[in-house]
């Protein structure tokens, strides 16, 4: 992505030319060199929390220290609003900015809200998987497996309530930038 900057972003290329206000500022913000300070900043916040998480976990299970465990569970709330905040950026520099006519403050959290019902119906199929086997026959019971099976509906309809919104109100708003996100997806392939 880096080096195919201006070969995907069409805000990248050095013959794009904006005028006005809002240009001037969407001109800055995605200039290429910030783009990639982002970018970084976006990685190194979720490799921070990933490392960290990762080693107290080994800790923990290593040693059975009670501490290790208690400094995950602390930097798991302020981590998973750190980690929200940078994918609702990310999301917006890395696909809203395809099109830099479209906006949405729904995005970000449309993203965040997909990743999580991605990974827990990841997680729900692996259980489901995992409950037929012998050796783990006594950890998941049917009721459990009933209530992960309704928390991944909750997740579900989370998901699709933020998409319809968007849709909805883009819909509602009728407007030519609005709807420019929707019409290059409805047909064959994507611009």
């Amino acid at each position: 992505i880096a080096f195919g900057l201006p070969h995907i972003y069409h805000w990248a290329s050095p013959h794009v030319e904006t005028t006005g206000a809002r240009e001037t500022l969407q001109e800055r913000y995605l200039e290429p060199t910030s783009f990639y300070w982002r970018a970084a900043c976006y990685f190194a916040v979720w490799l921070v929390l990933a490392g960290l998480m990762s080693r107290w976990s080994r800790q923990h299970d290593e040693t059975g220290d009670v501490r290790t465990a208690w400094k995950s569970y602390k930097l798991s709330g302020f981590g998973l609003v750190l980690y929200g905040v940078a994918l609702h950026f990310a999301a917006v520099d890395w696909i809203m900015s395809l099109q830099t006519e479209f906006t949405s403050t729904i995005f970000g959290p449309l993203v965040f809200s997909g990743q999580i019902l991605s990974a827990f119906a990841a997680s729900v199929l692996a259980f489901c998987l995992l409950s037929g086997r012998n050796e783990y026959e006594g950890l998941l019971s049917a009721k459990a497996l009933g209530d992960l099976g309704s928390l991944l509906f909750t997740l579900l309809v989370l998901w699709a309530y933020m998409a319809w919104f968007q849709f909805m109100l883009i819909w509602m708003a009728d407007l030519p930038r609005g709807s420019i996100w929707y019409l290059s997806r409805r047909g064959g392939g994507w611009d």
